[in-house]
């Protein structure tokens, strides 16, 4: 026994000796992963962590955010991990790419961490957010290390085998109410649902974004509170009333901010969660009550009302087809259809509404960036115009698109479409009058007299450039 403590002890001091840099209570932006030459993660120990206590295990939360920006990641879990006790690492090395290079990265860090710092292996959760998500949702699905994911504006990876089926872990998705995967998010929470998931989908103010950091903690506390009720983690490790006044003061403070239906979705939560731990009666009263709320009311039945779901496969059919096609001519069609769709959502009265104009408008962006991603000059320059030409027409202070708009309408040599446009962009605010005279592509354009009288129009001035390269 004698000589087991004393390798124990020497463990400790050589662990301590290789981490001199990485102390509790403060984040660690890049510590190189032993196994990967390249590969760096930032992480974040808990005050109390301590390299002389070699008997005591902690729980993990991996972070993957899919610019690879692992120490900013890491950041928004620190006030969850000091309260409930968890060691935070967020790789910056793993992004948006293809799954079997990622999964090979990770199993690397889940090696190199387990071996450099007290991780429980039977405590292992992941969150992630967009396709960091999915990646954390695909590696919970074929791992059986993994307890729990926390997964921030995106559900499953687009294979089925990367999508849950049975229960085996614990899932929170959290989405923003103008996020374009919120339709995404509700309908993987019905799913996991129906295959017998304990799941929670929290809903914050906001578009497709990491949550705040209240949401993220209040994620971090309910993946506690269920870990708890699965013996995964000790009661005796928690302060129960402590939790529980957490939530109490998160679900108030959505009932302070009008969100009653989000309120009550949240009581109904944590009646479950806190079944098996204390007494319910006050959660019983306050759902009650909340649902005798008119607003509850109104909110609830506005979301019945609304088609959202219908808007979105209806467009999500039609205009990869229209941009593939290069029909400039359909980009009527599109302009009438928003405007229309606007006039309807956009200017409601009804918050619920105007929410779902922006995630629909967002949603529409997105459908057309991924079916013009693929395309070349060369080959579809008609089918670039068009996608160049409906982003303004879902914001119509996109310069960017009125320059990439200029730009090509001088490479077809389509002279009245290009006044058109600069006139456009001007009325709608654009006075970066350095940076037109001097964009690339548009010579010709620039050279001509009707250029300068334009730009003096709108108090701009000009410059006669006539040595600029188009594009070839």
């Amino acid at each position: 026994m004698k000589k087991i403590s004393f390798l124990f002890f020497l463990l400790s001091v050589f662990v301590q000796a290789q981490l001199p840099d990485i102390k509790p209570g403060e984040l660690t932006d890049s510590v190189r992963v032993t196994t990967m030459e390249n590969d760096t993660y930032a992480i974040y120990l808990p005050p109390e962590y301590s390299y002389g206590d070699t008997a005591k295990k902690w729980p993990v939360l991996y972070v993957f955010d899919p610019s690879g920006k692992g120490a900013d990641a890491v950041r928004r879990f620190i006030p969850g991990a000091e309260a409930y006790g968890f060691i935070v690492i967020g790789s910056n090395d793993i992004r948006n790419g293809p799954y079997q290079v990622n999964f090979n990265k990770v199993r690397h860090i889940f090696d190199d961490t387990e071996q450099r710092f007290f991780i429980d292996p039977q405590k292992i959760y992941l969150a992630g957010f967009s396709g960091g998500a999915r990646l954390a949702t695909a590696i919970a699905v074929i791992s059986d290390k993994v307890k729990g994911v926390i997964a921030n504006s995106a559900s499953f990876a687009g294979s089925t085998a990367y999508t849950p089926s049975t229960y085996k872990f614990i899932y929170v998705g959290l989405t923003g109410d103008e996020d374009f995967n919120y339709m995404e998010m509700h309908s993987s929470d019905v799913y996991l649902q129906k295959v017998g998931f304990n799941s929670t989908l929290l809903v914050f103010d906001g578009g497709h974004e990491w949550a705040p950091e209240n949401y993220l903690t209040k994620a971090l506390r309910t993946m506690v509170l269920r870990s708890l009720n699965m013996n995964i983690l000790k009661p005796s490790n928690y302060d129960i009333a402590m939790l529980y006044q957490e939530d109490m003061h998160f679900d108030k403070d959505l009932e302070n901010a009008n969100r009653f239906l989000w309120t009550y979705d949240d009581l109904e939560q944590l009646l479950r969660d806190y079944d098996n731990l204390r007494d319910t009666d006050e959660l019983k009263d306050r759902q009650k009550e909340i649902k005798r709320s008119k607003i509850y009311k109104a909110q609830r039945n506005s979301y019945r009302d609304l088609n959202e779901r219908a808007y979105m496969e209806e467009y999500a059919a039609y205009l990869p087809l229209d941009i593939r096609s290069g029909d400039l001519e359909a980009l009527g069609y599109w302009e009438n259809e928003l405007k229309t769709f606007e006039s309807i959502y956009g200017v409601s009265k009804k918050t619920e509404e105007i929410k779902m104009y922006r995630r629909v408008t967002s949603y529409l962006r997105v459908v057309a960036e991924e079916s013009s991603a693929t395309l070349n000059l060369a080959e579809h320059a008609d089918s670039i115009l068009f996608t160049q030409i409906f982003y303004t027409l879902l914001d119509k202070k996109d310069y960017d698109a009125y320059k990439n708009i200029l730009i090509l309408a001088v490479y077809k040599g389509d002279y009245g479409m290009a006044w058109y446009y600069l006139e456009e962009m001007l009325k709608n605010g654009y006075r970066n009058s350095e940076e037109l005279n001097s964009l690339k592509g548009i010579a010709l354009l620039r050279i001509q007299p009707d250029y300068s009288e334009i730009l003096a129009e709108y108090g701009m001035p000009s410059l006669y450039e006539s040595t600029d390269e188009e594009p070839e």
